[in-house]
């Protein structure tokens, strides 16, 4: 993605979230943007204070489980538009929708997010990506999907699409026919490239 952006002359930047990469690792766990959100807030104010980027100049994109992302997206408004491929929109859905594939009753779900929560030392449903949804205003959202994705269900993207629908938001999808989980940037590069650049390069003043 950085690859295809950059070759457009559309400038990124990726940085190591806590407990990736060289970052410190704390502990084992990952709290589905529930902490991770406010890295990418320090992300956005570096741009801002040390390179000089004006607020709706910068844009964002998150991957699976990186749609916790989009709570940074609700709450920065400066940050102009969001970029998100077969993302965790609603994590309770998707623990149901795990313990189903895995062959367990989805009754668990809701102790099952409880004790995750324990574990991670955090409510894993208190933010809910579908916050940025509601208060996108007329920034403008991309959302992918791969419609035969059995990891994330596509009802996490048509979700979100439907919830802005009904504020009257700026969102655009592209649910990919044949397409797994995070599959479509790979199977079909070319129209991947072209939505990308074409969603940032008129999305960001």
């Amino acid at each position: 993605m950085q690859s295809f952006l950059s070759e457009c002359g559309i400038n990124t930047l990726s940085f190591d979230l806590r407990n990736y990469g060289e970052s410190d690792v704390v502990d084992d766990y990952f709290a589905v943007g529930q902490i991770e959100y406010i890295d990418l807030l320090g992300a956005y104010d570096w741009l801002i204070s040390e390179k000089g980027y004006r607020p709706g100049e910068i844009g964002m994109t998150a991957f699976s489980a990186g749609g916790g992302a989009a709570i940074a997206f609700a709450e920065e408004t400066g940050i102009g538009a969001m970029w998100l491929d077969s993302a965790v929109l609603d994590f309770p859905l998707l623990v149901k929708n795990e313990l189903g594939r895995l062959g367990y009753p989805q009754i668990f779900a809701g102790p099952a997010v409880t004790v995750g929560g324990w574990l991670v030392g955090v409510e894993l449903d208190a933010r809910s990506p579908m916050e940025a949804a509601l208060n996108a205003g007329s920034r403008p959202v991309f959302l992918t999907h791969g419609i035969e994705d059995t990891r994330v269900s596509i009802f996490h993207s048509q979700n979100f699409e439907e919830k802005m629908d009904e504020v009257g938001g700026n969102v655009t999808t592209w649910y990919v026919p044949n397409r797994g989980h995070v599959d479509a940037i790979w199977g079909e590069s070319e129209e991947y490239k072209g939505n990308l650049v074409n969603f940032f390069s008129n999305g960001l003043i």
